[in-house]
C-alpha cells in the first residue's frame, strides 16, 4: 500500500497471490502518490490509474494482474514451491526466472470477483477522464441515477479525501502521461 507499493511496483517480476491487496490511500490521508506511483498509475488501462489513485480503491491480486500492476499471479498453495524452485535456480537470467514463474507456477487468467473494480472500467473511463476532480464527481453523480453501491462508495471516497490531495494526485498522473 502507498509508498511501499511505489517502491515494489518497479520490479521486473511483480508476483501476486490470492491474498495480495494493493491500494494508494494517500488522498484519504492528506497526501498524494509520489512520482514513482504516479508514473505507473498513468500507464494503467484507460483512466483506471486516476480512479485507483484518487479513491484509494483496494485491488486484489487478480485485479492487479488484469490491469498490469502485477506480472504474475501465483495461487497461494503454489507459493512455497515457487520459492523453493527460485532458490534452486542457478542463474539470475531474467528469461529463465520468468519461465520458472510463468510456466510452472503461474495462473495466467485468475478469475476476477463479481464486484471487481475492473468490471467498472467503462464507467471509470467515462467519469475519470474529466479534467478536474469536481468534473469527475459531477459525472459520477449524473452518470447513474440508480446510484448503486459502487458509485456511492466512489463518490463518498472522493468527498471524504483531502481536496488538495485529490487535485495534486490528478495533476501528477496527467503530467506523466
Amino acid at each position: 500500500m502507498g509508498g511501499g507499493a511505489a517502491i515494489a511496483i518497479h520490479g521486473r517480476f511483480r508476483v501476486v497471490t490470492d491474498n495480495t491487496f494493493f491500494a494508494m490511500p494517500e488522498t484519504a490521508l492528506g497526501s498524494f502518490p509520489d512520482v514513482g506511483a504516479s508514473y505507473y498509475l498513468s500507464r494503467l488501462p484507460g483512466f483506471f490509474g486516476e480512479y485507483v489513485g484518487l479513491t484509494g480503491a483496494r485491488l486484489d491480486g487478480a485485479e492487479m494482474l488484469a490491469c498490469g500492476l502485477a506480472t504474475h499471479f501465483v495461487p497461494l498453495e503454489k507459493l512455497s514451491s515457487l520459492e523453493d524452485a527460485l532458490c534452486k535456480a542457478t542463474t539470475g537470467d531474467p528469461k529463465i526466472i520468468n519461465n520458472i514463474i510463468l510456466h510452472d507456477f503461474s495462473n495466467k487468467n485468475p478469475t476476477l470477483k463479481e464486484k471487481s473494480h475492473y468490471f467498472r472500467l467503462k464507467t471509470i473511463n467515462s467519469c475519470f477522464s474529466r479534467r478536474t476532480v469536481e468534473e469527475i464527481i459531477s459525472a459520477l453523480e449524473e452518470g447513474d441515477k440508480n446510484m448503486d453501491d459502487w458509485i456511492s462508495w466512489t463518490i463518498q471516497a472522493l468527498k471524504k479525501a483531502s481536496p488538495t490531495s485529490l487535485k495534486i494526485s490528478l495533476c501528477s498522473v496527467h503530467i506523466l502521461l
